[in-house]
């Protein structure tokens, strides 16, 4: 059965122009230090959870993200290839934006076959900020910390989830301890996580990071469906999701220097409120079918939509802002990959 948005086609050029500032002001770091050199780091790493990773488990070289994949295309027929191929230099991850533009090479995707690898992604599918915490403590005992190493983070995502289900299994949002104390518990990881930060960049003898807020899962398919059975649901997983962005920000040491930010939560906040200057026609659901689970998901495996006419139609990736009931589809990815692309080459690293 059709799912029930309609098609909105985008608006004019200029609007989109005046909101694609607006998230560059979004992503802007604090420092008033001014650039000395050109930054050009040696190598990079990625830490955090599936919103980060390539590959099955983070780790398998299927190409696969968890987000909405592109098959390889026949440059004659338009369909793909047999046997199929996921493309997986299309349709990147935000943290991989940032790696292409570098030009890194890093193993779970590596369609020209490199022997030599100059990024590794260790983000991992369900990873908890504690989860960030060993993945950071593994690669400093492996390989260390500089400042020409390029270091993204984004997590939290599990956490607010993790702490929603707590308030859940204590009677629901009603229960005012319950949200204090899943509160606190966010409060808690969002420290840790900028202490992790200025724990990396070391005051300027270790990495260079782009730390990147988690995306306010308030604005996602699965709070929309909270809310429908328990109103005041979506509230509070944006106010958990707020929570530990908000002391992820003060933890961490504002100085231009050694880490930028990424609003990635306030990118999801603009394009879910002005969808159609983004070019989207759904914000409300997951935009893979539910029998092509995340990461399995591509164009060819997307729900159908409702014309202006009442005719069903397919839809594209590029017209959901949401690849599943919590995790971020393209348009997101590109638009925090572009945004940590400016803040490596701007800021004053």
């Amino acid at each position: 059965m059709p799912l029930p948005f309609v098609l909105v086609p985008a608006r004019r050029l200029a609007l989109a122009l005046a909101f694609g500032v607006g998230l560059a002001v979004l992503a802007a770091c604090g420092g008033s230090v001014s650039r000395v050199s050109t930054f050009q780091p040696t190598r990079m790493v990625s830490f955090g959870d599936e919103v980060s990773a390539v590959g099955t488990n983070g780790t398998s070289t299927d190409r696969l993200k968890y987000s909405i994949n592109f098959l390889e295309l026949d440059a004659v027929t338009g369909l793909p290839v047999t046997p199929q191929v996921v493309d997986c230099a299309l349709a990147p991850v935000w943290n991989q934006v940032l790696a292409q533009s570098y030009g890194f090479v890093f193993a779970q995707c590596n369609p020209t076959g490199a022997s030599t690898f100059t990024a590794d992604f260790l983000a991992v599918p369900g990873a908890t900020v504690t989860d960030v915490e060993a993945q950071v403590a593994a690669y400093r005992g492996a390989k260390g910390f500089d400042p020409n190493v390029l270091v993204t983070i984004m997590a939290g995502r599990k956490d607010v989830l993790d702490a929603y289900d707590q308030i859940k299994l204590a009677g629901g949002v009603g229960n005012a301890g319950a949200v204090a104390t899943a509160t606190a518990t966010m409060a808690a990881a969002g420290r840790r996580l900028g202490e992790l930060v200025n724990a990396i960049t070391a005051d300027g003898q270790g990495g260079r990071v782009i730390y990147a807020t988690t995306p306010d899962l308030g604005f996602s398919p699965y709070a929309i469906a909270e809310e429908a059975v328990t109103p005041g649901s979506r509230q509070v997983l944006t106010d958990l999701t707020k929570e530990l962005n908000a002391k992820l920000r003060l933890t961490v040491i504002n100085d231009g220097r050694y880490a930028g930010l990424v609003a990635a939560d306030e990118v999801i906040q603009v394009m879910a409120k002005n969808p159609a200057s983004f070019g989207l026609a759904n914000v409300t659901l997951g935009g893979c079918l539910a029998t092509a689970a995340l990461p399995t998901c591509d164009q060819n495996t997307l729900i159908t939509a409702i014309a202006a006419d009442g005719s069903t139609v397919a839809t594209t990736p590029s017209q959901h802002l949401w690849a599943d009931d919590t995790r971020p589809a393209n348009s997101w990815h590109v638009r925090v990959g572009n945004a940590a692309d400016s803040r490596a080459r701007n800021n004053p690293f």
